[in-house]
C-alpha cells in the first residue's frame, strides 16, 4: 500500500509542467537525499518517504533534461520533443541498476552504507550538469554588448 503512494506521487509530478533547466541540479540533489533518508532513518514509513522524494525529484529532473534537450530528434508527428522515450528508458535502467548496486553492496558493506553510496553518482550528475549549464551560459554572447 505504501508503494502505491510512491507511484501516485510520481504520476502526479510527471503531470505537472516541466521545470526550468536551472532547477535540474537542485532536483538531482533532492533525489540524492532520498536514499540517505532511508539509510539514516530505517523503517517502512521513512523508506516510503525516501522513495517518494527520490522518484518525484528524479522524474522532475528527467523532464527538465528533456525540455533542455529540446526537439532535436523529434519526428514531425511527435509533439513531446522526441527525447521523452529515451529519458524514460535511461531513468528506468538507472533505477534498476541502482537497486542492483544497493543489493550487491548491501551484502558486503551493509544497507545504510550502500544507500549512502548510491547518492554519490546522483550528486556527481548534479555537479556535472550545473557546471555544463554554467559553461553554456558563459559561452553565450551578451546581448547588446561589445565583444
Amino acid at each position: 500500500m505504501l508503494m502505491l503512494s510512491v507511484t501516485v506521487v510520481a504520476a502526479t509530478v510527471m503531470a505537472l509542467p516541466g521545470p526550468a533547466a536551472s532547477a535540474v541540479p537542485s532536483l538531482l540533489i533532492l533525489a540524492a537525499g532520498g536514499p540517505i533518508l532511508v539509510a539514516t532513518a530505517p523503517g517502512p514509513l521513512t523508506a516510503t518517504i525516501g522513495l517518494a522524494v527520490t522518484v518525484a525529484a528524479s522524474a522532475r529532473a528527467a523532464r527538465g533534461l528533456d525540455l533542455a534537450a529540446g526537439p532535436t530528434a523529434a519526428p514531425p508527428d511527435d509533439p513531446g520533443g522526441g527525447t521523452a522515450g529515451v529519458t524514460s528508458l535511461l531513468v528506468t535502467v538507472g533505477a534498476v541498476a541502482g537497486f542492483g548496486v544497493v543489493s550487491v553492496l548491501g551484502e558486503f558493506a551493509g544497507a545504510g552504507t550502500s544507500l549512502t553510496l548510491l547518492a554519490l553518482p546522483i550528486l556527481a550528475a548534479a555537479l556535472y550538469y550545473s557546471r555544463a549549464a554554467g559553461q553554456a551560459r558563459a559561452d553565450r554572447p551578451l546581448e547588446g554588448g561589445a565583444a
